[in-house]
């Protein structure tokens, strides 16, 4: 089969899938000639974090040339160009690096990265993998998993790795939603190695810039530092339609 966009939201208390955001990636979708399939039951092991949904979802859409998965709080650029003929080399991942906003002073990521997004979880998510790798490399190299573009027939097998260590994880950490996107990262850096590729913040945009005329990015990320905010912003912000 071709391409496909796959998503996946199972409903909480106090956040529903934003009708604007969905409306953003259908409409591009019908312009890059792709599918896209959003997700909605919890397919986790039992007594982890709904968030390790997303681990699982690769094996559902094994049919498909290439895949773009994001979070259902990403909403698409109207002049966003078709990933799937930009980012073509089925061999690689792409994907963009976290702690990218402007804003933030380099004190100020190194402060966060050593204290929440990923240092704490390394070395747990190293051990379910059964891998050592090298601090500063895992932080300088951290990408947001909120978006990543990947060709199930090449990279099955590094899902199937990564689901597979889930049995290694236990206690406190099995509902830590953050140990996911650690182990997503520790594992693509490790077995991937210069088939993870990095590509322009604009790809992934995160607190993106809401009162600016326009989208300075083609995927605008609502969430971050200013979550609590976004989450209202998404159902109205209506500048992608431009």
């Amino acid at each position: 089969m071709n391409n496909v966009v796959i998503s996946f939201f199972i409903p909480s208390e106090g956040y529903t899938h934003s009708q604007n955001a969905y409306d953003s990636v259908n409409a591009a979708c019908e312009r890059w000639g792709c599918e896209y399939i959003v997700f909605k039951q919890p397919i986790q092991p039992a007594g982890f974090h709904n968030m390790f949904t997303k681990l699982f979802l690769p094996s559902l859409v094994s049919s498909y040339k290439q895949c773009l998965y994001i979070d259902t709080d990403i909403i698409i650029n109207s002049t966003t160009p078709n990933p799937f003929d930009i980012f073509s080399n089925k061999k690689n991942i792409y994907v963009v690096k976290d702690m990218q906003q402007s804003f933030l002073t380099k004190d100020q990521k190194e402060e966060f990265k050593n204290t929440q997004l990923c240092l704490p979880w390394l070395d747990v998510c190293a051990h379910a993998l059964g891998i050592k790798f090298d601090k500063q490399s895992y932080k300088d190299n951290f990408f947001n998993a909120g978006m990543f573009l990947f060709s199930p027939i090449y990279h099955m097998y590094v899902f199937k790795k990564i689901t597979a260590a889930l049995n290694n994880i236990n206690g406190k950490y099995k509902n830590i939603h953050q140990v996911e996107q650690a182990l997503l990262n520790l594992a693509f850096m490790y077995f991937l190695k210069n088939r993870l590729t990095f590509i322009n913040k604009k790809w992934n945009y995160i607190d993106p810039d809401i009162a600016s005329e326009h989208m300075r990015g083609y995927l605008y990320h609502f969430t971050g530092l200013h979550y609590e905010k976004y989450k209202t912003e998404i159902n109205k912000y209506t500048k992608w339609k431009y």
